[in-house]
This record gives C-alpha cells, sequence and structure tokens, in this order.
C-alpha cells in the first residue's frame, strides 16, 4: 500500500499522523509518500479527524489531500466578522445577529475533518 499527502493549506509544515490497524502508525510531512506492507484489510484512520475510518489493503494508493470546504468556511467566517465590526456600529443590534452567523461556521469547520482520503487501487 502506498500512502501520499497532497495538502497545501491543512496543517501547514506539521505531520499528520495516520493510524494503519493495531500494527502501524506513520507520520507523513506535505509531498511525502510511505509504502507499508499489509497482509490483509485494515482500517485506516487520520490522527484528530472526526472521519470514519476507510478499509484499505495492500494494493490501495491512499491519496491525502486538502479539504476545501473546511478552509471555505473557517475563511469566511473570519472575514465575515472583520468586515461586519468595521462598517457597522458596535452597538447595532445587526451586528450582534451578523455575528452569529460566522461564529457557527467557524464553529462547523473544526467539526468537518480537515483532510480527504481518496482510495485508488493499484494493480502490481
Amino acid at each position: 500500500m502506498i500512502i501520499k499527502r497532497e495538502t497545501h493549506f491543512a496543517k501547514i509544515g506539521t505531520k499528520i499522523t495516520i493510524y494503519i490497524g493495531n500494527t502501524y502508525t506513520a507520520k507523513l510531512k506535505n509531498n511525502q509518500e510511505i509504502k507499508c506492507k499489509i497482509d490483509k484489510q485494515e482500517k485506516l484512520k487520520v490522527k484528530a479527524s472526526l472521519q470514519k475510518a476507510k478499509v484499505v489493503d495492500n494494493q490501495d494508493l491512499v491519496i491525502i489531500q486538502d479539504n476545501p470546504l473546511n478552509l471555505l468556511l473557517f475563511w469566511l467566517g473570519v472575514a465575515t466578522i472583520l468586515i461586519s465590526h468595521l462598517f457597522l456600529s458596535y452597538n447595532s443590534s445587526v451586528l450582534y445577529y451578523i455575528s452569529l452567523v460566522p461564529i457557527l461556521l467557524i464553529f462547523v469547520s473544526y467539526l468537518l475533518p480537515q483532510v480527504k482520503l481518496t482510495i485508488k487501487k493499484t494493480s502490481r
């Protein structure tokens, strides 16, 4: 099995920890690739991610990529808060209600997985 990390924004500069069943733990930097041999189907999970574990076998190519929805929701929430605080007065009730939506967007972005796993079958 080959695991490639192709992220550009998620966890810049840090390693992503991947659990392969109960036997392997792999830490990948950006644009790094590892090969590991497994005998049977195992579950693959990214540490600190709420996404379900994926079942992989020895013939799979796993690509770890950014989840653009997570990034979009987070930065849209930050930009909305900044813009609304610049253009509305601080004692405005509209500012209160407009600020609730971006806070909710930022909260939802933390619940979404930061990376997505793509599994492709390889012929060896």
